[in-house]
């Protein structure tokens, strides 16, 4: 039951890696609004995730996480909520990012 908490951490923090803008979403759906079309919204996802696109289980689980969710949030916000919900309702991530880096870290000298 360990191994199975561990795994579904490791999706979780790919999830949240993808809620990064800076990550790739926000470039997804400047392509589908240029291209005005959703399908180059996933097309756009595979050149999203470089670095980590080898095919070892945890990297791979981290990055299917990674782009379910970048892809989520980049069609949601190119159908339903367009770019005015990136100028007004947009919050700053970095800190939670910080905090999350910093409990894992705290979490991983701890066991």
């Amino acid at each position: 039951m360990t191994t199975m908490w561990a795994w579904l951490v490791l999706f979780l923090l790919g999830a949240y890696h993808g809620l990064n803008p800076a990550m790739g979403w926000l470039f997804a759906v400047a392509l589908g609004l240029q291209e005005k079309t959703g399908r180059a919204v996933i097309c756009a996802m595979p050149f999203q995730s470089g670095v980590t696109m080898q095919w070892w289980f945890p990297v791979g689980l981290h990055t299917l996480g990674y782009l379910l969710t970048t892809a989520s949030l980049a069609l949601v916000v190119y159908h339903k909520l367009g770019i005015a919900f990136l100028r007004s309702a947009w919050f700053n991530l970095d800190l939670l990012w910080v905090g999350a880096l910093l409990a894992m870290g705290i979490l991983t000298a701890a066991i």
